[in-house]
């Protein structure tokens, strides 16, 4: 279209506007939908257990710190008397991997790395399995006989939750809409 054909301020009619503001609202569309689309998929995506060098995470570096209370451990059998807790890097940790408090855990469900019996204890997005050699370290190589829940995707939080579980994944979707609504009003204000 050349410059000398391009409508004037004066040749605009109402039809025209209005046929503006349904490309503006088809172009939002067109742009918004797709956008929306890809965030949802990159939250379902299961991949993230990759560094930017391609290796998987370290699981066990996600402990917290040890803190003054927590009974150390050499072994399972030091945290045997102790319900739901598992030794991991020394120390008795219950499922989320916080310290229980006088004796009890606040959470009845086992987070990655935790010893389990049956699935239903582990997290969302976690399996009961024999431990995966490939994993073990120095530190928990005495976890060899014992069964622990493990996250499918392999990634797993500091708080124990898996990346790949139903919350999380929710999480990015809602916080995704909110952003994306946010733009929408602002270009329509």
């Amino acid at each position: 279209m050349s410059r000398a054909s391009w409508p004037t301020a004066e040749g605009i009619t109402a039809t025209t506007m209005a046929n503006g503001a349904s490309f503006g609202l088809r172009l939002c569309l067109t742009v918004s939908v797709p956008l929306l689309l890809l965030i949802f998929a990159v939250g379902l995506n299961h991949a993230h257990g990759l560094t930017t060098f391609g290796k998987t995470q370290n699981q066990d570096q996600n402990l917290p710190r040890h803190q003054g209370n927590t009974k150390p451990c050499t072994d399972q059998s030091n945290c045997t008397y102790i319900k739901d807790t598992t030794c991991l890097k020394g120390f008795c940790y219950c499922g989320d991997n916080t310290h229980p408090v006088n004796g009890r855990c606040k959470v009845a469900e086992k987070g990655h790395s935790h010893i389990c019996q049956k699935e239903e204890e582990c997290v969302e997005g976690a399996t009961c399995i024999v431990r995966p050699k490939e994993f073990q370290t120095s530190s928990t190589s005495y976890l060899n006989n014992y069964t622990v829940c493990w996250c499918e995707d392999g990634v797993a939080f500091p708080n124990g939750r898996c990346a790949g579980d139903r919350f999380f994944s929710s999480s990015i979707f809602v916080a995704s809409m909110l952003l994306i609504s946010t733009f929408v009003k602002t270009i329509y204000s």
